[in-house]
């Protein structure tokens, strides 16, 4: 997952996360799910009891106006998170199979509480574990403020390329035979 500079949420942030691992989708709760097949469009909104996600990360930039820079290990947990999940896409012709490929995803995320931790930000010192305290220990205004938008495209990104995988393994009559 990438968020390049100069996007709208974050102007100032560049951010990179490979190799990760998610934890809670078996304990998650479908609330809703719409889905019409003839304009491949899904809405789907899920509640997870926590979730939790980590992997490498490479950062340069600010958020609502902190500064953070570095790369290594991360690790982040959601507590009651819902996600309502928007998709839109097409499917595609592999191998003698269609594949439903997604063209488009917004997500909007509610947290009960959120934590999260940067290994090795600024290079392991004493700022680094400022920061990250600082985050967490304010999560709860970084939601509800300029900081949500951002997390909705963060874990947006996240859960989009993590469907996308699903999406690219299982044949589209497989994962909705009654569609097809």
């Amino acid at each position: 997952m990438k968020l390049a500079r100069n996007n709208s949420i974050a102007p100032t942030l560049a951010l990179n996360y490979t190799d990760t691992v998610h934890e809670g989708w078996k304990n998650a709760v479908m609330l809703r799910s719409e889905i019409n097949p003839k304009d491949g469009r899904f809405n789907i909104v899920i509640r997870i009891p926590q979730y939790r996600v980590q992997g490498r990360y490479q950062i340069t930039g600010s958020i609502i106006g902190i500064p953070l820079e570095g790369s290594g290990h991360f690790e982040a947990t959601g507590i009651n998170m819902t996600n309502d999940m928007l998709m839109q896409g097409h499917l595609q012709e592999r191998r003698g199979e269609k594949f439903f490929v997604i063209d488009d995803f917004s997500q909007k995320t509610h947290l009960d509480t959120m934590s999260v931790y940067l290994y090795n930000l600024f290079n392991n010192t004493r700022l680094a574990n400022a920061t990250n305290r600082l985050l967490n220990e304010n999560h709860r205004a970084i939601l509800d403020g300029e900081g949500g938008k951002l997390v909705n495209v963060l874990w947006g990104k996240l859960h989009e390329g993590l469907i996308q995988r699903i999406f690219d393994k299982v044949p589209y009559r497989i994962m909705f035979p009654d569609l097809d």
